[in-house]
């Protein structure tokens, strides 16, 4: 009689995090989150963001054939923390992060310069209910 013993090799292709995540078009209770898409076959994207309170955590479910989305129900004047990670069957990417910094009524009402820093982006309140993204280097951000 002979014994045969049989091992089996399951390669796994690891799934690529989104990249470059830029947050724009923010108002006090919004804020849209776009990144560049993987190159890995999905079945979709989870966008969870947290209050910087750990007050509210929520999670959205978006389409793999989409790469952005817009969180609702933010606080006016709040600092939220967003992960992206790409997901097919119980495979995940490694989570993407960035930061998002709602506005206020009386910065939109007044006009008034509301910047924050997210890595390499600097984002302005323009007034008049419009905003803009600006994409600076890290170094001119750093010095002030």
């Amino acid at each position: 009689m002979v014994k045969a013993t049989f091992f089996f090799h399951l390669s796994l292709k690891e799934i690529d995090s989104p990249a470059n995540l830029v947050t724009d078009r923010v108002t006090e209770n919004t804020a849209t989150i776009s990144w560049d898409p993987v190159q890995a076959t999905i079945d979709k994207y989870v966008v969870r963001y947290t209050s910087a309170d750990d007050q509210e955590t929520r999670e959205v479910l978006v389409g793999k054939e989409h790469s952005s989305t817009v969180l609702m129900g933010l606080g006016p004047g709040m600092e939220y923390m967003v992960h992206v990670w790409a997901q097919k069957g119980n495979q995940e990417s490694k989570k993407a992060d960035t930061k998002a910094q709602t506005g206020t009524e009386r910065d939109q009402a007044r006009g008034t310069p509301h910047t924050y820093q997210e890595r390499t982006f600097l984002h302005q309140w323009a007034g008049e209910g419009s905003r803009r993204v600006v994409a600076l280097p890290e170094d001119i951000l750093q010095s002030g």
